[in-house]
Parts: C-alpha cells; structure tokens; sequence
C-alpha cells in the first residue's frame, strides 16, 4: 500500500514538473505550451495593415477635369423656315445647322430645344458625326443626307429654337412676323454667325430661289470671310469676291459676300 501511494505522489510530482516547466516539448501536442499572445499578433496585425495600404486607390479624376475643360464647339442655326410651301407644316420645316468649329461634334451631344419645350437630338445613321465646317438640313423627316429631327414643329407668327451641347446653350433663333408682313415660303437667314439669333436684326428673308415658289438656300451659305476668319470655313472664303463685289456696290441689301457656294456643301465642308 505504502509503495502505490508513493509512487502516485511521484507521478504527480513529475506532472507538475512538467506544467510549470517553461516551453515544455512534451505538452506542445495538447496545446500547453505557454505563449505570448502580444508576439503572436503583432505580425498579424503588420500583415493587415499593409494589405490594406496596398489595396487602397484613389478615384480617376483625369476624364471628369478633361470633361469639364472641353469648350463648347462653336455650331449655329444659320437658317429657319417655319413656314413651306413646297410640302405641308412639319414635312416641309428645316433648320440649318453649320459647324464652324475645327473638329467634328456628336450629333448625340447636340439638343434642339423646340418652341414646345420638347428637347430632340439630330439622326443621322450613317454618320453620326457633324465634321468641321459642315452645313446640314435638319428635318421631321430627314431623307439622306440630310438629319432627322423627330417631331420638329415650328410656329409661323413667333417661336424661338435653342440649341444645346451637353445641356449647355451655344445658339439660338427667335422669330417674331406680323400677319400682315407674314412671306409664306421665305425662309430667315442668319446674316452673321457672330450676331445674337435672339435678336431680330440677325436675320433676313431669302432671296434665293427654289423650284419657283419658295425662297432659300438649304445647305448653302453665305457668310463675311471677317466672320469666318478663325473656323473651320476660312477656307472657303475667296476674298478676291469679296472685294469684287463691294466695289461693284452689291452689298446695298446687307447681302453676305463670302463665297462659300458648293465648296461649303451638306456634305462635308471644305
């Protein structure tokens, strides 16, 4: 009896031995093995952080500072009819639009503003592209190569068209006719891109004539070669015409001289 009790008093001996033994090999298996809980998660923690330092970014602001400093291109409503003879309201109703900027605008980017208040974009298939110095019809029913612009109604006594690039305004014309001064199948030209389309003294009726019976010149125009001196049209202009003309006294009526002619044509400028 004496030696079973002595040797379960050595065997607990020993045991505790064991556990009080710092960085016992024989207890790693159980989990006894005393640790430093600090040591174990500081490289953790390191890991951590670093990952996060390397996983953080920062937002693309190049193409939103680009957006934001592209200028507006210089495109004008250079002639309205709002009041045809040739075809009924609507089918035979036309703006004219010309690009004087030296680089192509998206028709998607552009925006008419209709006298009522409905926004519409110009079409056109094939090329969904106004080029520099192209000058384009805009109709309800644009047939190649003209543009589509669904919906164009305009107003025979007064109304007044907006044009938009990204929802910002870069022209517009405003027409006010009296009864009693109203020229069915006249169309208003813009005498000078430079001049304010809201104000009356921007336009003048057609003289040109079409098939007999209206007056206008539908992707055509004439236009000061000093207004066009710095667009994508400088080309076109022949200032020896210019010069022959006024001395020979045809610029009585107000008439632009430049001579753009076919050069500046619907289909593509010069």
């Amino acid at each position: 009896m004496n030696d079973a009790a002595s040797s379960r008093g050595q065997g607990v001996a020993v045991l505790w031995m064991l556990l009080l033994v710092p960085g016992c090999q024989g207890c790693s298996h159980e989990g006894l093995q005393p640790r430093d809980s600090r040591k174990l998660a500081a490289p953790s923690a390191t890991r951590a952080a670093s990952n996060v330092a390397a996983t953080e970014v920062s937002l693309p602001q190049a193409t939103t500072a680009v957006a934001q400093t592209d200028p507006p291109p210089q495109v004008r409503i250079s002639e309205v009819l709002f009041d045809p003879l040739l075809l009924d309201e609507g089918a035979g109703e036309y703006l004219e639009l010309v690009n004087l900027s030296n680089r192509s605008v998206r028709l998607a980017d552009l925006t008419v503003a209709l006298p009522t208040g409905r926004r519409v974009a110009p079409e056109r298939p094939h090329l969904p592209w106004l080029r520099p110095g192209e000058v384009a019809v805009a109709r309800a029913t644009g047939r190649h190569p003209d543009l589509t612009l669904r919906g164009l109604r305009l107003p025979n006594t007064a109304g007044r068209v907006v044009l938009l690039w990204r929802d910002q305004p870069v022209d517009a014309a405003q027409w006010v006719v009296q009864r009693r001064r109203s020229r069915p199948g006249v169309a208003l030209e813009r005498r000078d891109p430079r001049l304010d389309g809201s104000l009356p003294a921007a336009w003048r009726p057609a003289t040109a004539r079409i098939h007999h019976v209206e007056r206008g010149s539908p992707g055509a125009i004439e236009w000061p070669c000093a207004a066009l001196a710095t667009t994508a049209l400088a080309p076109a202009c022949d200032r020896r015409v210019e010069a022959k003309a006024a001395r020979d006294g045809k610029n009585a009526k107000g008439r632009n001289l430049c001579n753009s002619g076919p050069a500046v044509g619907r289909w593509g400028g010069t």
